[in-house]
Parts: structure tokens; sequence; C-alpha cells
């Protein structure tokens, strides 16, 4: 009976771990940016409709932090694009599938 509680108690704290660890959910984005955001290293963002950053807003990408936009969108720029990067951790910008997206406008 020893035996059989402690193997249970590691299941228990193995699944509790697990669970704990699972990876985040990608982020969605789409309409209007309204107030300043940040995409952070590590974060995942999915673009899943066309995105405009308001006037007067601030979207910063900091290095480290992925893009994705659906096939069909685009994000456009009214306030202010702030990325961050460099060759060896860049901000990436790409399309969500093998499919086309329209890219950053810029009015």
């Amino acid at each position: 009976m020893r035996n059989a509680i402690g193997k249970m108690g590691w299941l228990i704290m193995a699944l509790a771990v697990a669970w704990g660890s699972s990876p985040a959910r990608a982020a969605t984005y789409h309409g209007t940016l309204n107030s300043n955001t940040t995409w952070n290293e590590g974060d995942e963002v999915i673009i899943d409709g066309d995105l405009t950053v308001a006037s007067g807003i601030t979207l910063t990408v900091n290095a480290g932090a992925v893009v994705q936009v659906q096939s069909g969108y685009r994000i456009t720029v009214d306030g202010t694009l702030d990325v961050d990067g460099a060759s060896d951790n860049a901000a990436t910008f790409q399309g969500h599938t093998a499919s086309a997206w329209y890219g950053i406008v810029v009015p």
C-alpha cells in the first residue's frame, strides 16, 4: 500500500509540473490599437485581421518577438512603429502560413 501511494504521489507531481509548464498561447490582434502596446522577446503574436496602429499610438516590437500575419492582412501604421532588433536577435515579421500577407503600410 505504501508503495502504491508513493507512485501515485509521483504521478500527481509529474502531471502538475507538466500542466504548469505548458506553452503559452499566442496573442491575437486585429482592428485598431488605441493604446501603446509592446511585444517582447518570447512573445508570439498572430495578426488575424487587418491591424491599424492609431495616430498618436506607439507599437513597440522588441528583439526576439515573432509577429505572424495571416494571409491577406496587413499592418497599417498611422502612429509610430518602433522595432528594436539586431542581426543576432531580430524582431521577426512573417506570414503565419505559406500564403502571402500584405505587409506594413505607412501612409
